[in-house]
């Protein structure tokens, strides 16, 4: 996998640098991947995708709508995509605890 893009245009929801930079710092440790905040059609602009099979070369992280409850509570209606036959979505709520972020309850569970 080349990249992890995340993109949440469609939300108002704007990153501070350092929380920009907590995310990148985050994914790229754990996955080793070059960290994008990148759309669909950007990733497409960049040829970041197979244009035989429209399969991206990385993997797509999308958030359509964020919900703060609380600064330890959220939920997050989102998808990932890879390739027309490789992409799921759900809404899940997230609480905050000693260990980190632990998703609590998912639902619209959807996937092609």
């Amino acid at each position: 996998m080349q990249f992890i893009s995340l993109d949440w245009q469609m939300t108002d929801w704007k990153l501070s640098e350092d929380e920009r930079n907590e995310l990148i710092d985050h994914f790229h440790t754990k996955y080793g991947a070059e960290i994008l905040f990148d759309s669909y059609p950007q990733l497409k602009e960049k040829n970041k995708l197979d244009p035989k099979t429209n399969s991206l070369y990385g993997i797509l992280l999308n958030i359509e709508k964020l919900e703060i409850h609380s600064p330890e509570s959220v939920t997050v209606t989102g998808g990932k995509y890879r390739s027309p036959l490789g992409a799921a979505g759900m809404t899940a709520t997230w609480q905050k605890t000693k260990n980190g972020w632990e998703i609590v309850k998912t639902t619209d569970h959807w996937i092609s």
